[in-house]
């Protein structure tokens, strides 16, 4: 008999390096679950998340945000789909609120990933915690040990490369022994729209301290060609953040951006999104996702947050909505985001995670040739990229997420429902986890 796995998510960087590597392993240890993903609503909505998750194999439905935020509130679901009696919701990103309403609704339990929040725990069957440091914090708050588990950070199983530094160098055309500078503007529309002229113009201050440096720059599989081209030619856009415009062409090796300085950026296409960061000497990059996997690789990083148009940052949830208040909205966004800057000691997740300055962050109203200069210093300097890379690699621990999560799944069923019929893929769970500590050994 078969049974449902709900996994409520939203953003850009949530389903790629969280859901992505969960549905591997939930596929190959529990083959009889329906797999379904509910989209929440989320301000940094790309809106190619549905398309991105129906591409996900395995999927067998993708619920968009408005019926999941409709079923949330009513319980209604679209006309020619239904859950099955027995099910399990298991939230990999998005407001925790809609999990709780869900599981009300749906009678499932539900068990919540987080790596930092920690609410409704009457509500929640468990939560999956990514390191020791939120449980201890979660217990401070009188979460009780049995509804905590640590199971790690999903974004290490995402990172699954293949090749070789030297190799992907070569696809790219790039020389290897010359230094790459990788310029990460993110996956949400409004950070590629805002930023990625603005690196382009610290990748010209660079160029003109080190000429041989070469640079690329990766396009998110949330983020059309079309987008990332209109944000390096578009005057307003480009203004914004006083960037530089570049022309695009396509080569032999790829598809290329030129600044009117005539630096060249490479542009890595989705597929080769993980090879790029492989390959980077070192990489410029706003805080997200991005930074936890540069971590994991151990790629140094510089996580910059630029100020200087404070008002066009989005904020979630009912805070956005008072913001968009005419006139009043700006001033309430400002004292908000300024406030909350304060309160935030670090904004890269390697950082958080050591608590510690392992590798450089700038925030506020920055100019491009204060990143040049410390990517040049860093480029310059062997012993510091190691020690940085070292550190950074200590920041997040490595794979198992997918498969400490899939045996919560399997226990919370088998609690939940004792008849249900998992029996055989319990079996294949045992013997994939006994392969995987053999292989560790």
């Amino acid at each position: 008999m078969s049974f449902d796995v709900l996994i409520i998510t939203n953003a850009p960087g949530e389903l790629s390096s969280w859901v992505k590597p969960f549905v591997s392993k939930l596929r190959e240890t529990l083959p009889e679950a329906r797999i379904i993903i509910s989209l929440v609503p989320c301000p940094y909505s790309s809106g190619e998340e549905e398309k991105i998750a129906s591409s996900i194999e395995g999927v067998f439905r993708v619920i968009d945000p408005n019926y999941s935020s409709l079923y949330a509130m009513t319980g209604k679901l679209p006309s020619d789909f239904k859950f099955q009696d027995k099910g399990i919701i298991i939230q990999l990103g998005g407001d925790q609120f809609f999990s709780v309403l869900m599981s009300w609704k749906s009678k499932f339990p539900v068990l919540i990933y987080t790596e930092k929040l920690v609410l409704w725990p009457g509500l929640v069957h468990k939560y999956l915690l990514v390191d020791q440091n939120t449980y201890a914090n979660s217990r401070l708050k009188g979460i009780k040990a049995d509804k905590l588990s640590v199971v790690g950070n999903l974004m290490a199983d995402a990172l699954k490369i293949q090749s070789s530094p030297q190799e992907i160098r070569e696809r790219f055309g790039l020389k290897t022994d010359k230094p790459v500078i990788s310029l990460l503007p993110g996956s949400k529309p409004f950070k590629v729209k805002y930023s990625a002229s603005f690196m382009l113009k610290i990748a010209d201050y660079i160029a003109q301290k080190k000429p041989e440096a070469q640079f690329i720059i990766s396009q998110s599989p949330y983020t059309p060609l079309n987008q990332l081209v209109k944000a390096v030619s578009d005057p307003e856009l480009i203004s914004v953040l006083d960037g530089v415009s570049a022309k695009f062409e396509r080569g032999i090796n790829g598809n290329t951006l030129i600044t009117e300085k005539g630096t060249v950026i490479n542009i890595v296409s989705p597929e080769f999104q993980y090879e790029s960061y492989q390959i980077s000497d070192i990489a410029i990059t706003l805080p997200g996702t991005n930074t936890a996997e540069l971590a994991v690789l151990g790629i140094p990083m510089i996580t910059m947050l630029p100020l200087n148009k404070i008002e066009q940052i989005p904020l979630e949830g009912f805070l956005g909505y008072i913001c968009k208040i005419p006139f009043l909205g700006k001033v309430i966004k400002k004292y908000i985001i300024n406030k909350s800057i304060k309160k935030l000691k670090f904004v890269s997740i390697p950082n958080q995670k050591l608590n510690t300055m392992v590798t450089p962050e700038i925030i506020g109203n920055i100019h491009p040739v204060e990143i040049a200069n410390i990517a040049v210093d860093i480029i310059e300097n062997p012993y510091k990229r190691r020690e940085i890379s070292m550190n950074l690699k200590k920041s997040i621990i490595q794979s198992g997420a997918s498969k400490n999560i899939v045996e919560q799944v399997v226990n919370t069923l088998l609690n939940k429902y004792p008849d249900i019929e998992i029996l055989e893929n319990i079996n294949n769970l045992l013997d994939w986890t006994r392969r995987e500590s053999e292989e560790n050994q």
